[in-house]
């Protein structure tokens, strides 16, 4: 939805013609696309976080490593 609202007044802006959604003045095209912009932090908001679901575990550490040889003189 925020989607269309903000191509809506977009396209609106950049042709200086009417839309479908009659918006005429600049006032009623700045709210719309701040309520575009409300309605993106809004579902950003409230949609899923990505999260750990624990199916993969990288491989342990090893134990101890060998010691790195001695350089040559």
């Amino acid at each position: 939805m925020a989607v269309f609202i903000l191509l809506t007044a977009l396209y609106t802006i950049t042709t200086g013609r009417g839309s479908w959604a009659r918006l005429s003045s600049w006032k009623l095209i700045a709210a719309a696309i701040g309520v575009s912009v409300l309605l993106f932090m809004l579902c950003a908001a409230v949609s899923p976080q990505h999260r750990d679901t624990g199916i993969y575990t990288p491989a342990p550490a090893p134990a101890h490593t060998a010691p790195a040889p001695k350089p040559k003189k």
